[in-house]
């Protein structure tokens, strides 16, 4: 019996180490530079909040240089929090976070004034320039489709996919069923995943220019986040 759990745990171990290697998460990151003198900042406090919360979930400390970067984030909604003293508080709400992806946010603080320190808060807009090969679904948009099926929800949305039949498996850029790559949760899966769009926070869809991360893939890959505890609607 020792010989046998001698030998399957290297096994378990290297199950393990592959499903961490393709573990999917985003993250937060910019600088922060004083307004006036156009230098950056060292020691600003960054906080990150579940969006529309007071729920705290990382932060970081601002560099020499004033760069900063707070990771895994999970893909979704965020506040995000700046204070350093002897300025104003600067807070950016509603930052969005996606699967693999980098955030940046910038922040420019102004030296307390004579009427004392000042809560700045910003809603935060998206870029609207994206990689041309990645299609983002977030629930928002899933909850306005006309299906609650995440593969017919691929088919409706980006262009380069093709679905013969509703429920049916899908093909990206001409090639054959079956050559799709699914991750759940940062968990690569065998096969399509039949998982409700209603139960989606956000989906992913790399239709070319593939991370070598992913291997020497034919097909598309597909980054669904599920919908947590925590999942705003803002």
């Amino acid at each position: 019996m020792k010989k046998t759990i001698q030998f399957l745990l290297p096994h378990f171990l290297l199950a393990i180490i592959s499903i961490s290697a393709f573990a999917q998460s985003g993250e937060i990151n910019g600088q922060i530079i004083d307004k006036e003198k156009n230098e950056a900042l060292f020691g600003a406090t960054i906080s990150i909040y579940h969006a529309g919360t007071n729920d705290f979930v990382d932060g970081d400390r601002s560099d020499v240089n004033g760069f900063y970067a707070v990771k895994p984030l999970d893909a979704g909604t965020y506040d995000v929090k700046i204070t350093y003293i002897g300025y104003d508080t600067m807070t950016q709400e509603g930052v969005k976070v996606h699967d693999g992806e980098m955030t940046f946010l910038d922040a420019t603080l102004n030296i307390i004034g004579i009427e004392g320190p000042i809560a700045h808060v910003i809603e935060w807009r998206e870029p609207r320039i994206g990689k041309p090969n990645d299609v983002v679904l977030d629930f928002d948009v899933l909850d306005n489709l006309p299906t609650n099926d995440v593969t017919d929800a691929i088919a409706i949305i980006s262009p380069a996919v093709y679905q013969e039949d509703d429920n049916s498996e899908i093909q990206v850029r001409g090639s054959r069923v079956g050559t799709t790559l699914f991750f759940l949760d940062g968990v690569k899966m065998d096969g399509s995943v039949y998982v409700p769009s209603s139960a989606v926070q956000e989906m992913r869809v790399i239709t070319g220019g593939i991370p070598a991360k992913y291997g020497d893939m034919t097909g598309g890959v597909v980054l669904i986040t599920t919908k947590s505890y925590f999942t705003s609607t803002k």
